[in-house]
């Protein structure tokens, strides 16, 4: 009998693996603003993050801490757009999307992490959390800037990139003692792998580019592995997703070709978010359906050749600025396309294939971002309002707390 159940046990794994999720707090409205807010980013470790909101032609970079009292810290003017954002930019487009990433670097002497209005003393080694984002200077031209100490921040201790027609996407993250900090240019993807974030950039070679593609969106995964982007290709109607694997050789870092997810022509695939432990990346495509309506799939990493459905026709378009929202290395986080239900937060289980509502009770969501604190994972994400609101007319960010149960 005791043999029957081992096997039991060991063939059948999904019965032990899978997860039920579950709300341990309701959603908290953070912030309400009568404007446009979009692209929220967490750092996990300070749980220190950015958002952008935009008021007619005016938008603007919203620092916050949020275990803080003040939710919102800092506002920053980032541009003046002159036309509407899209997914892409042509080298032809006055505009610019504008995007943020923050780092986290805890100096070995700090036991706690760094708490929001602490005064530092002179012999008080802190963590720094880095900012980095797009801006449009005086001169018109896109830079991208770095705060090395968001809470402490001074003129002084910004440190900007050269200048290109645009800058978007810049993604900052430490590996192998270095920052290493990339981001989305004109001129293709660009890189700087030392001590100094985003200085003397460098190109990353693409032997594909004859001149008709525009090469954007870097996503670096968890730990640096691997760097995930998109090459729009204007003359096919169509956007591949390419996988790097890193490599640091003599303390100089190479970027080797490991993965492309090609789904032909007129057919785009977007916004790739790597699991936590690197063996699998999502993204959106419109295969199929060749509309305005992407499905979330996956692929095994490093080499998988199949993809994996997660959710059919899940997200429109208009919403997709951030990746599905891994929750671990099985469930992922994503809004479910319905009119009727009004755009609800479902999560899937990979290891049983089965989907389930979360029931936050809010509507109109969007840009999902969950990270693990503890034994729970906070989520984090953009919303008209609770069903039950009197007033819908206002753009709120929530905060909720969920929970797994085997």
């Amino acid at each position: 009998m005791k043999s029957i159940l081992f096997m039991f046990l060991v063939f059948v794994p999904g019965l032990i693996l899978s997860q039920s999720l579950r709300l341990v707090q309701d959603p908290v409205v953070k912030y309400s603003a009568n404007m446009v807010l979009f692209t929220p980013q967490i750092e996990p470790h300070s749980e220190k993050g950015v958002f952008f909101s935009q008021q007619k032609t005016s938008q603007f970079l919203n620092i916050f801490d949020i275990n803080a009292q003040d939710f919102l810290v800092k506002t920053i003017s980032t541009a003046r757009k002159k036309t509407s954002t899209s997914s892409f930019i042509t080298q032809e487009s006055d505009e610019v999307v504008f995007f943020a990433s923050l780092y986290y670097k805890k100096n070995k002497r700090q036991k706690n992490l760094l708490s929001f209005r602490k005064k530092r003393t002179a012999n008080d080694r802190k963590s720094t959390t880095y900012l980095c984002y797009a801006f449009v200077n005086e001169n018109g031209k896109t830079q991208i800037q770095t705060i090395t100490d968001i809470d402490n921040w001074t003129a002084k201790e910004n440190k900007k990139s050269a200048e290109f027609k645009y800058i978007n996407y810049p993604v900052i993250t430490k590996l192998a003692g270095k920052l290493l900090s990339i981001a989305s240019t004109d001129k293709g993807i660009v890189y700087n792998y030392s001590n100094k974030s985003f200085s003397a950039m460098e190109l990353i070679p693409n032997a594909s580019n004859n001149g008709s593609q525009i090469f954007t969106a870097p996503v670096l995964s968890p730990s640096g592995k691997y760097l995930a982007f998109l090459e729009l290709n204007m003359a096919l109607n169509k956007s591949v997703i390419h996988i790097l694997k890193t490599k640091i050789k003599n303390g100089i870092i190479q970027f080797r070709n490991l993965l492309k997810i090609d789904h032909g022509r007129n057919v785009h695939c977007k916004s790739p978010s790597f699991s936590r432990d690197e063996s699998k990346v999502a993204f959106f495509s419109n295969k199929g359906s060749g509309g305005d309506l992407y499905s979330i799939y996956y692929r095994d990493l490093p080499k998988g050749k199949r993809d994996v459905l997660v959710a059919r026709e899940s997200l429109p378009n208009t919403i997709l600025s951030h990746g599905p929202a891994w929750l671990n290395n099985n469930i992922i986080l994503y809004v479910k396309h319905s009119s009727r239900e009004e755009y609800p937060i479902y999560y899937k289980d990979l290891t049983t294939g089965k989907t389930y509502n979360l029931n936050t009770g809010t509507i109109m969501n969007k840009d999902l971002v969950v990270w693990q604190k503890g034994d729970l994972y906070k989520l984090f994400y953009i919303s008209i309002g609770n069903k039950k609101d009197g007033s819908l007319t206002k753009n709120k960010i929530y905060l909720a707390k969920l929970k797994t149960i085997k």
